[in-house]
């Protein structure tokens, strides 16, 4: 090891350190996915979130293929049984197995709430970017539509469109997909006025771009964020709003597995079985946060 001793600069500083700090300033700036992603790993209750939904997204996927019971097979010799090894989590009150049914009702909830936000965010989104992009009477009406729905509770909408559409999983999702639609028009009519009057705007209409190009290149990038947002949430709300249907009767019907049927037939034992009550309780409590804090 050489004794010489270290170089200092005219700053005081040692060389060796201006060197190094030259290199960091040199690095490239991070980008905007870079940016997001260094604060998703800094925000703990995010990062666990995002693990959750993702085992999640896993069991609703193969869950069934590794559970050794069926999901709707009784068998009246083992009912309200407890946990133990061959059933984890017990049985409920015909001796079907409780958690193949949970895991049947995973996959259930999770194509459920895809369906109703897929149906609101496409019936919504679209309509929101264009009545605000080009206003005029179609904007003025629109919004009047939308007013008269955010007037009630979107689970009330969802129960009246059933009322009309009959009780089932699909028509419950089309119900609270059209419930929930007016959140994204009202988002996307928001940015869409905003950055119409922008100066990238006005000259991409000068250019000569054409209407969709410049919604699809100047407009929609703008509304990523917090379309992102408004989705994860929607996802938590329909996602309860479906145990809830299915819970009442409107949604999911037995013998097939629904944390809201779940939850509906272990009340009917609640004094003499409360752990019935756990298994899809908690797991409406967990999903629903996981989606709020993703």
């Amino acid at each position: 090891m050489s004794d010489q001793p270290a170089v200092a600069t005219d700053t005081g500083l040692p060389a060796a350190a201006l060197q190094e700090d030259a290199a960091m300033g040199s690095a490239a700036p991070l980008t905007g996915s870079e940016r997001f992603l260094r604060a998703f790993l800094q925000h703990r209750p995010a990062v666990i979130s995002a693990g959750y939904l993702a085992l999640l997204v896993v069991v609703a996927l193969f869950g069934l293929y590794l559970v050794p019971h069926d999901p709707l097979v009784i068998d009246l010799t083992r009912t309200f049984e407890g946990p133990s090894w061959e059933h984890w989590l017990g049985t409920d009150h015909l001796g079907r197995s409780t958690l193949a049914r949970i895991v049947a009702a995973t996959a259930v909830a999770l194509k459920a709430a895809a369906l109703g936000v897929g149906i609101a965010l496409g019936l919504g989104a679209p309509l929101g970017l264009l009545s605000g992009y080009f206003g005029g009477w179609w904007d003025r009406i629109a919004m009047r539509i939308v007013e008269a729905i955010i007037a009630l509770p979107a689970l009330l909408v969802a129960i009246a469109i059933l009322a009309i559409l009959g009780p089932s999983l699909t028509n419950a999702m089309i119900a609270l997909g059209i419930a929930n639609a007016t959140a994204f028009f009202r988002l996307m009519r928001g940015v869409a006025l905003e950055v119409r009057e922008a100066v990238y705007v006005d000259a991409a209409r000068v250019s000569g771009a054409a209407t969709a190009r410049i919604l699809l290149r100047h407009v929609l990038p703008n509304v990523t964020g917090p379309l992102t947002i408004q989705t994860t949430l929607t996802f938590a709300y329909v996602l309860l709003a479906e145990a809830g249907l299915s819970y009442i009767g409107l949604g999911v019907q037995p013998p097939e597995a629904s944390w809201g049927v779940m939850l509906s037939t272990a009340q009917n034992y609640l004094h003499q079985h409360p752990f019935m009550v756990w298994p899809p309780g908690l797991m409406i409590v967990f999903s629903v946060l996981a989606f709020n804090h993703v």
